[in-house]
């Protein structure tokens, strides 16, 4: 794979330009008039301020908008991946769930979602990046990282994509922000600069600063597909690069098949206009800027994507037309003339001049007759029924209602307010599922770079679904409880789906309200999920309750929460030897009990004999009391005899069930 010029960074750049750049010109018009509310002609606002005439903005747009977006905000989309081939571990497949969720937490990807949500509603597309950083200032160890990608208009898609994401890019440029010339020049001591667009296309053109783009390239590449003769299954190239390593450490693997196949190289570069400053091997197979697009389709053969106000700009400009004209009328209405006979005017004439717009205590006229004031112009019915249809106009296009706002609306059943409300959601579903599509993508991303960003021997955080988190080795072997564990990450191949759902905070609330409406109507049910409904309570103390409420459960119930996680085909031999161990218990204690009696027959005997008189009849007695007391020796000796054996093959017995029990679950962890 041969590395690009700066001519031919150059040319390509500015063919996406050309591409993009009318594009871009209609994605900041959108911008600037559904979020900055510039929604007037730049000449008809001129001419209305020259001529103190009202502008009104009453901008709607944000309020739709605001309901997809905050409703993606409860409803986030998450990664989840699964194994996908006889080498995969599902254990290992949890753990590199949590990893996901870690690096989302860690580098706030929440942010970069909203952010490319926003402005795919707004101007039709976002973005996010995805990167790969040292861990921290004093570690060598790298971690995988969101970027946010603030304004969309500085991304220049493949212009030949035809996806619903970036699977199909093969080059993309993004403009960095400017840099002065003096910085340059102390990052790039060694390279020439120049703020002059001269000769280039208008992107260049950023005064005295300096303009840096950075490019992705991604290149299909031939290789040979391998398979060792330990089963492992590699690219020729990655075979070559771990040779030597191999070699030194006395591994001997020979390769049994191979096949040709196709892969990819990813190339970064960040060039300015003068030079080629950076070039960069990406460790992963896929350009990982993120897309997410708002609603695209095809004329003639030219690809064109539409925002959530793409066909809304004039029903807004309507509105705000009829709103000011109404608004003007009414505002005319106290500077209605007064109307009378030449010279009626005369004596108060300065407080006549100014009657319509000062209060004066009176006002003296000339002549027999009154002046009269003309009635105040009246806001036509026309012009209200305008707003109206502008404002139901808006609505339609966009496919909320007022119900769907939270507004009173024709609708009064509770069944009626939410089909509107499910309508709403509807009509603008695609913003969510494509935010999904693009998370889809993104999952891949991070699941082709996680094992060679992750594969060495290294502890890394996971985190679960409820911001738990947790130190776990990857790569190496490790006791657990006693049992051996490796979750090998560099091995097997894993896919991923994206499941859609309220955050964990809103189901734990939501179970809690579902769970004393159990309890409501099931008062049984409150000593068996006390502990439960405690638990998913979100007050200081709760888990301390939970935990007391726990020691109250049956036995039975506890030991069914204990069993949780052990493989399905171990509970019947666990089953088995708890019978077992029941029986043994069962056995020593009727042993005890033939003990108890023995020993209340003995002291029942010494109080007689110390009752009888006589020496003779005590030692009479006293023989036969020794030889009842050996007889009954000899008799608990042999039950005891009998009993030991009964317990020894129990035990036994038990302990060759434990060990099939361990071999078992140590099989299914260190299995694939």
């Amino acid at each position: 794979m041969a590395e690009l010029t700066h001519k031919e960074l150059m040319e390509s750049y500015d063919e996406y330009y050309d591409y993009w750049s009318e594009k871009h010109e209609k994605m900041q018009e959108e911008i600037k008039f559904s979020r900055m509310g510039e929604q007037w002609d730049d000449e008809a606002k001129t001419d209305r301020i020259r001529e103190s005439r009202p502008c009104l903005t009453i901008n709607k747009l944000p309020s739709f908008a605001r309901q997809v977006i905050n409703d993606a905000r409860q409803n986030k989309p998450s990664i989840k991946t699964h194994p996908a081939d006889d080498k995969a571990d599902p254990k290992t497949a949890k753990i590199m769930n949590g990893l996901i969720r870690n690096i989302e937490y860690t580098s706030d990807a929440e942010v970069c979602y909203d952010t490319a949500l926003e402005s795919a509603v707004y101007c039709s597309m976002g973005f996010w990046e995805i990167d790969v950083d040292y861990a921290s200032y004093d570690q060598f160890e790298e971690d995988i990282c969101f970027k946010r990608i603030v304004d969309a208009t500085k991304v220049y898609g493949d212009i030949y994509s035809e996806a619903c994401d970036a699977s199909d890019w093969m080059r993309c440029f993004v403009e960095n922000d400017p840099i002065s010339l003096a910085q340059f020049e102390k990052e790039y001591p060694d390279k020439k600069a120049s703020s002059s667009a001269k000769d280039f296309n208008a992107a260049w053109n950023v005064g005295d600063d300096v303009l840096l783009v950075t490019a992705w390239d991604r290149e299909e590449v031939d290789d040979n597909l391998i398979k060792l003769s330990d089963g492992t299954i590699m690219l020729f190239s990655d075979y070559e690069e771990k040779l030597e390593e191999l070699t030194m450490l006395g591994v001997d693997l020979q390769i049994i098949s191979q096949r040709p196949t196709k892969t990819y190289k990813v190339r970064k570069y960040l060039f300015s206009n003068t030079d080629i400053l950076k070039v960069q091997e990406w460790r992963g197979r896929y350009i990982p800027i993120i897309p997410v697009y708002g609603e695209d389709f095809y004329i003639d053969g030219k690809r064109e994507f539409k925002s959530m106000f793409y066909d809304v700009l004039d029903s807004q400009r309507n509105y705000n037309y009829w709103r000011t004209a109404c608004t003007e009328t009414v505002a005319l209405q106290p500077k209605s003339p007064y109307i009378g006979r030449e010279g009626a005017f005369d004596t108060d004439a300065e407080k006549w001049a100014t009657a319509n717009v000062q209060n004066h205590p009176y006002l003296q006229y000339d002549g027999d007759e009154r002046p009269s004031r003309e009635p105040p112009p009246q806001v036509s019915q026309g012009a209200l029924m305008e707003v109206q249809a502008a404002d139901a106009d808006m609505r339609d296009i966009v496919g909320i209602q007022n119900a769907g706002l939270g507004k009173q609306s024709n609708e009064i059943a509770g069944v009626a307010i939410d089909a509107r409300k499910i309508e709403s959601d509807t009509s603008n579903f695609h913003f969510v599922d494509n935010l999904s599509r693009a998370m889809r993508y993104c999952g891949r991303v991070l699941l082709d770079l996680i094992p060679e960003i992750y594969g060495q021997e290294r502890v890394i955080r996971i985190m679960g679904f409820d911001e738990s988190v947790q130190n776990v080795p990857i790569n190496q072997p490790f006791q657990e409880q006693g049992v051996e564990k490796i979750y090998d990450i560099s091995k097997g191949k894993y896919d991923l789906t994206v499941e859609v759902g309220a955050s964990y905070t809103t189901k734990r609330k939501e179970s809690v309200s579902n769970m004393m409406s159990l309890v409501t109507a099931f008062p049984e049910a409150a000593g068996l999920i006390g502990d439960l409904v405690a638990k998913n309570m979100d007050w200081d103390g709760a888990d301390d309750i939970a935990k007391r409420l726990k020691a109250l459960l049956p036995p039975e119930i506890i030991m069914m929460d204990e069993m949780q996680g052990i493989p399905e085909e171990a509970v019947p031999f666990i089953a088995n030897a708890q019978k077992q161990l029941q029986d043994m218990q069962a056995k020593i204690q009727e042993g005890q009990a033939i003990a108890t009696q023995q020993q209340q027959m003995m002291q029942q005997y010494e109080v007689e004999l110390r009752n009888k008189q006589g020496e003779q009849a005590l030692k009479a007695r006293d023989q036969d009391l020794k030889l009842l007391m050996q007889q009954m020796d000899e008799k608990h000796e042999k039950q005891l005899e009998v009993i030991k054996g009964v317990v020894e093959q129990q035990l036994t017995a038990f302990e060759n069930q434990i060990g099939a029990i361990t071999n078992l679950v140590n099989g299914q962890i260190n299995g694939a």
